[in-house]
């Protein structure tokens, strides 16, 4: 019986790591873990911790980001080779990222294997401003889009998760609905998960 892609189980599971070290070293005798897993094919839930429990997304607020620009993309108003701008301020993010500087453009492709392929914050922010004009605009489309394809208790607030957990928060569950969407409603593009490596050549 088939269960959630491998690639978004190791993020869901490096997520619920990282919290729980967090709240480790403060002194807390267990780890704060959420985790979801279930069946693709028939939405079933084969088991589950905290499932309901609202954390801040981190870089699985990217999978949203993603699932925005693929729709964006079948739909005609984006496109692959388009080319993306860089701001200040999304060269401005911290790493993971592609090191771009403000100015260089990269193409709608490169940026969306930066965000698959290493988490890239600045990839994250400048596909978020190219297609909604700011990092808080391009939230309010996801946060929006989010509650239709079902994600009921989740609040993002910019395309690369880099914000305060009290501002931008998801939980397993909704999580694992979205893994769900972005394999449902994009069969043809849901390999690029599996890529370990892509070739970037920005342009300036």
């Amino acid at each position: 019986m088939p269960v959630i892609d491998m690639w978004l189980g190791r993020k869901v599971f490096a997520a619920s790591l990282a919290m729980g070290a967090v709240l480790l070293s403060a002194g807390t005798a267990t780890a704060d873990v959420s985790w979801l897993v279930l069946d693709t094919q028939t939405g079933t839930v084969l088991g589950h911790e905290n499932a309901g429990k609202r954390h801040a997304p981190a870089s699985l607020a990217k999978l949203m980001t993603i699932y925005l620009a693929f729709e964006a993309i079948e739909r005609g108003k984006l496109g692959w080779d388009d080319e993306i701008a860089i701001s200040k301020n999304a060269a401005a993010k911290i790493p993971m990222k592609l090191w771009l500087k403000p100015g260089e453009t990269i193409s709608v492709r490169e940026a969306v294997n930066g965000m698959i392929v290493i988490s890239a914050n600045d990839a994250a922010a400048a596909i978020g401003e190219h297609m909604a004009g700011s990092e808080a605009a391009f939230a309010r489309l996801m946060t929006k889009r989010g509650r239709q394809l079902g994600l009921r208790n989740t609040i993002f607030a910019n395309p690369s998760g880099l914000t305060d957990r009290t501002s931008q928060l998801t939980t397993a569950r909704d999580m694992a609905v979205l893994g769900m969407a972005l394999e449902r409603d994009f069969p043809k593009l849901f390999g690029l998960f599996s890529q370990p490596s892509f070739v970037f050549h920005a342009s300036g």
